[in-house]
């Protein structure tokens, strides 16, 4: 008896635990906020989504030197490099949303059209956006004896020289153009993408 004395339900219909911590649990749970992410972390993440900015630098999207800065001496004539960009204050690499993947590569700049030239770092090195615009393949192979850029996944071809228009293929959108500068012995992000980014949405 002294037993279920002491836990004899009180008016509330509670046997003991804080009413109040019960509740808030509660409200937790019912908005699916049991665990929360810290604001610091939210808000890296949501920079990581935000699109490659005028100041940030570019960076190695893959391979050894992941993470590094990309200098122009990267990019030999023909070789192309995936990169992401970087604010240089933050730290913050832009990796958090695929659209964000850039592809630099090095053409010539006597066929280049006005708006390839206005986008165009020293040395006729020139960024696009490396998701395709068909399905949404990451872009990493360009022809330098053809001078074009070309999607792996369906073969789109896109003219780096001519504002990155399609050329071939499935896809029917350019690639977007992000303008890009050389500060010292790296790449440096000189704009906004200018385009559309990925593939058209269904009925578009």
């Amino acid at each position: 008896m002294g037993h279920e004395r002491g836990m004899a339900a009180k008016p509330d219909g509670g046997t003991g635990v804080d009413r109040g911590r019960r509740q808030t649990v509660g409200l937790l749970v019912a908005g699916g906020l049991a665990t929360i992410m810290p604001a610091h972390e939210v808000s890296a993440a949501n920079a990581a989504k935000e699109r490659p900015q005028p100041g940030n630098e570019l960076v190695h999207a893959a391979g050894e030197r992941k993470g590094q800065p990309v200098a122009p001496a990267d990019l030999a004539q023909g070789k192309a490099v995936g990169a992401w960009a970087k604010d240089p204050e933050s730290g913050t690499v832009r990796s958090g949303s695929r659209l964000n993947r850039v592809i630099l590569v090095r053409i010539d700049p006597e066929g280049a059209d006005g708006k390839t030239k206005k986008r165009m770092a020293e040395g006729g090195i020139v960024a696009y956006s490396g998701f395709c615009t068909h399905a949404g393949c990451a872009i990493e192979n360009f022809k330098p004896e053809e001078q074009v850029i070309v999607c792996h996944c369906h073969s789109s071809v896109f003219n780096p020289q001519a504002n990155g228009k399609v050329v071939s293929g499935p896809a029917k959108r350019s690639l977007a153009g992000l303008p890009v500068k050389v500060e010292g012995d790296r790449l440096v992000v000189a704009g906004e993408f200018e385009g559309k980014l990925g593939p058209p949405k269904a009925g578009t």
